[in-house]
């Protein structure tokens, strides 16, 4: 799928149907917060994958930073393929092992970081 700069993949909130993998540029994950801002949480590279999530739902959105080329498989496959197939569960384990990891150096960061740090950062 093709995607232009700052098109959205995904909102928060909306139905977590796919997995995707960046083929092509940059897609970066983000947070809308109660009073309009957006806080970054992270970019995706070329052959990475993002969207695996717990529950159903998006807690966050993407969007093509540039224009992007996105791989979207659907959610329902890859659990299938995962029920089927050990290899495959242990490699989409770590894939979110990785998201989880991320997830947790970001907050760690943020908060070592003063206010101006974290503009500076952004």
């Amino acid at each position: 799928m093709s995607y232009a700069s700052n098109m959205a993949i995904f909102g928060e909130g909306e139905p977590a149907e796919y997995l995707y993998e960046v083929v092509r540029v940059l897609v970066g994950r983000y947070k809308m917060l109660s009073d309009g801002r957006r806080q970054i949480i992270g970019f995706h590279m070329p052959g990475e994958v993002f969207g695996p999530e717990v529950d159903e739902r998006h807690c966050f959105s993407a969007e093509a930073v540039n224009n992007a080329t996105i791989l979207a498989v659907k959610r329902s496959i890859v659990m299938g393929l995962a029920a089927r197939d050990a290899d495959f569960t242990r490699q989409l384990g770590a894939v979110m092992s990785r998201e989880y990891q991320r997830a947790q150096n970001h907050i760690v960061i943020l908060g070592c970081m003063s206010a101006r740090q974290r503009v500076a950062r952004d």
